[in-house]
């Protein structure tokens, strides 16, 4: 099993990521016109793919122990992934309470609601704010351990049966997530019924999940291409200059 060093090219993606991520905040917050919501459609159209692409991708480098059950996988998951999200919701909760307060005080304005559906987005795992991806995240995770748990040595038949509902239900995901989207203003639901709420915890995970289920399966032209890459910064070192890294060709040998 490869070892979890870093690979640049992997940082410099969520660099990317993260900047669009930045890019696109910065834009919501302006007046709409037709450039800005262009720019906008182009940074959500890459953003959020980019890093469920990369957690595919790294779920094919990095792979876990065949030996480890669904039961520990979700207890080490929800450590790295569940117990930041409640950490910063109740940070987040934390600082709306106390603007909350404040404005109760000096202006005699009365939000306590909104500390009250901070506290139903985070015991509900639907999210504050950005904090939507974490939970999400966990979830795509599982989906992909029980899809590709012991992939290559499971038979094609149960194989194909495998991605092909998971393929349905991601097209069932993504019409689930147009019609609560059109029913529920940009996913408010604060009024929504738990089964709406459910639905919609499953069109985002379903959606996020093929992304990354794409990204594990195009995991070796990706390695091919920048082992290529290298291949090519290798002879431009022998005919003077450059300093090559072996990562790239490492990560071909493991996971070709």
């Amino acid at each position: 099993m490869l070892s979890r060093e870093r690979i640049e090219w992997i940082d410099y993606l969520k660099a990317i990521g993260i900047i669009l991520v930045s890019f696109g905040h910065i834009l919501g917050s302006l007046s709409k016109d037709i450039y800005t919501n262009n720019l906008l459609l182009i940074c959500y159209s890459i953003e959020l793919p980019i890093f469920f692409l990369l957690s595919g991708l790294q779920i094919k480098l990095f792979k876990k122990n065949a030996s480890i059950t669904l039961v520990d996988f979700i207890k080490k998951r929800s450590k790295r992934i569940l117990w930041p999200f409640f950490t910063m919701s109740l940070v987040y909760i934390g600082l709306d309470l106390f603007i909350v307060l404040c404005k109760l005080l000096i202006i005699n304005v009365n939000q306590i609601s909104l500390v009250y559906y901070d506290v139903i987005d985070t015991f509900t795992l639907w999210g504050v704010g950005a904090l939507w991806f974490l939970p999400v995240l966990f979830f795509v995770e599982i989906i992909c351990y029980i899809l590709l748990y012991d992939y290559e040595n499971i038979p094609v038949n149960i194989r194909c049966v495998k991605i092909s509902v998971f393929v349905m239900l991601s097209f069932l995901g993504i019409h689930l997530g147009a019609a609560l989207e059109y029913k529920y203003e940009a996913f408010l639901l604060h009024d929504a019924s738990i089964i709406d709420y459910t639905l919609c915890h499953m069109s985002r995970v379903l959606v996020a999940s093929s992304f990354s289920l794409i990204g594990y399966f195009m995991t070796l032209p990706v390695v091919k291409a920048i082992s290529y890459m290298q291949e090519v910064k290798v002879r431009k070192i022998l005919t003077g200059g450059g300093n090559p890294s072996c990562n790239s060709w490492m990560l071909y040998c493991h996971v070709k």
